[in-house]
């Protein structure tokens, strides 16, 4: 039984002595950075007018932007350009905000780069508009401004 005693004691000692000892100091791995976030595709801007999103909808933003053609007179052209622009409804030119030779900022176009200027229609285009529920189309579930017509000066 004392044999018994001293293994046991011995037993805890080294236990004791184990336990007690200095670990090791372990550092975590550092964190990984995160992914990194994709461009957006880039969209080739064409000559003439260029609308996103393509399939426009009346309650929801629409950006039109304006590529000038060597051949236009506003290649080059480096001053203010503004769209004369209207939401025409059975024939009829309705909700525009402005006069042909009027200038308000509403209508001032961004210049984006050289030669290319953009505008947005937000909130949504009825409510750039300020037309209320003029009539739409439906068309497989797509709801569309009947004709919209913009015109730069």
């Amino acid at each position: 039984m004392k044999a018994f005693k001293k293994i046991h004691w011995l037993l805890f000692i080294i236990l004791i002595a184990t336990a007690c000892s200095s670990d090791p100091i372990v550092t975590p791995d550092p964190p990984k950075p995160p992914p990194p976030t994709p461009e957006p595709p880039q969209t080739e801007i064409k000559e003439g007018f260029n609308i996103s999103p393509e399939k426009p909808d009346a309650d929801e933003e629409l950006t039109i932007t304006f590529k000038a053609a060597k051949s236009s007179p506003l290649h080059g052209y480096t001053g203010d350009v503004y769209a004369h622009t209207g939401v025409v409804s059975e024939g009829t030119w309705m909700y525009v905000p402005a006069k042909w030779d009027e200038n308000i900022a509403k209508c001032k176009m961004t210049k984006v780069e050289d030669n290319v200027w953009s505008i947005k229609y937000t909130p949504t285009v009825r409510q750039w508009f300020n037309s209320g529920e003029t009539a739409i189309n439906k068309i497989g579930g797509l709801k569309k401004v009947l004709k919209m017509i913009t015109l730069l000066r």
